[in-house]
């Protein structure tokens, strides 16, 4: 982890227990910190996850969103775990008949969390599995927002770090929705026009009847199989034109391992819109770059624009 990251992610800690800290007995200010943090952080994963084009934007492209999203992820579990530990019922709570039912669902949102994040990091998890219990973070993050406004409490109702908690709750299940409702996005029927396979790995051309949306260099695009509740998966955009996209697949899971020894030109496919910007980091004191092909997502000079 670079020196830079480090101070980031100190700097993203301590702002939350000095937010807290004025509003707050001495006694409560680090669980309540970590329980800020814990929140603040599920809500930004959720954001970054619904894709927002201008939250793509602001963080420079969607590969350093999900770079954020995996360390958000980690200070969502060890704010979590760290408040858990350290926190106690103080006061009556807002309704008073609901503090039993918020204590509840808060230890059931962090052990959600415990989960989830074992889940994620054990490789021998299925894809597919993972990938649905992931969809388990609104939920998660909905019963930690029940806890966060109905558990007993020090701070008070209206203050401010209350107030930006009850903002960052609801952007982020707005953003959980956006996230639900890009499920049901429209995709396109595509066909295997050409499979044309090399050593561990295929080059897919695929057709559509009617035009398909312009894509820009830079930009991916999931490919699923043609079948109900199908697993989509990304893709680098590695070319096409108006009727058709090509991708370069290289076998590296059951999925990809499934397309590289099986498909066939006339397999039909479901190919979403491309999504993403081609974005290098050329700042004032990097007016030159040297770029090094290697590894998958890598689009050839021609296609991409990117000149030698």
């Amino acid at each position: 982890m670079q020196k830079k990251s480090i101070l980031i992610a100190s700097a993203f800690v301590l702002a939350h227990i000095g937010f807290v800290a004025p509003f707050v007995p001495a006694a409560n200010i680090l669980p309540a910190g970590l329980g800020a943090l814990s929140m603040s952080s599920m809500a930004l994963t959720l954001i970054l996850a619904a894709r927002w084009r201008v939250v793509d934007r602001i963080m420079g492209g969607p590969d350093k969103s999900y770079h954020a999203h995996r360390w958000l992820g980690f200070f969502a579990l060890g704010g979590a775990l760290g408040h858990w530990a350290l926190a106690s019922p103080v006061g009556l709570g807002v309704l008073p008949v609901l503090t039993e039912s918020g204590e509840q669902l808060g230890t059931i949102a962090a052990l959600g969390l415990v989960v989830m994040s074992a889940a994620a990091m054990v490789r021998a998890i299925p894809y597919h599995l993972w990938k649905a219990s992931h969809m388990l973070m609104g939920p998660i993050f909905l019963l930690a927002a029940y806890h966060t406004f109905f558990v007993a409490s020090p701070l008070a109702v209206g203050a401010a770090p209350w107030t930006l908690m009850a903002i960052a709750s609801a952007v982020g299940l707005v953003a959980w929705g956006q996230t639900l409702w890009r499920k049901r996005s429209p995709t396109r029927l595509v066909i295997v026009e050409k499979a044309t396979r090399f050593d561990g790995g295929v080059d897919l051309t695929l057709v559509a009847e009617k035009p398909l949306s312009p894509f820009r260099p830079g930009q991916f695009a999931t490919i699923a199989r043609n079948h109900a509740r199908a697993e989509a998966h990304p893709f680098t955009i590695a070319g096409g034109d108006a009727h058709g996209r090509r991708f370069v697949i290289r076998d590296a899971g059951d999925w990809t391992g499934d397309i590289v020894n099986s498909v066939k030109p006339g397999d039909q496919f479901r190919l979403g819109r491309g999504v993403g910007r081609f974005l290098p980091q050329i700042g004032a004191k990097r007016s030159e770059q040297l770029w090094v092909a290697g590894g998958v997502g890598v689009i050839p000079p021609k296609i991409s624009g990117v000149q030698k």
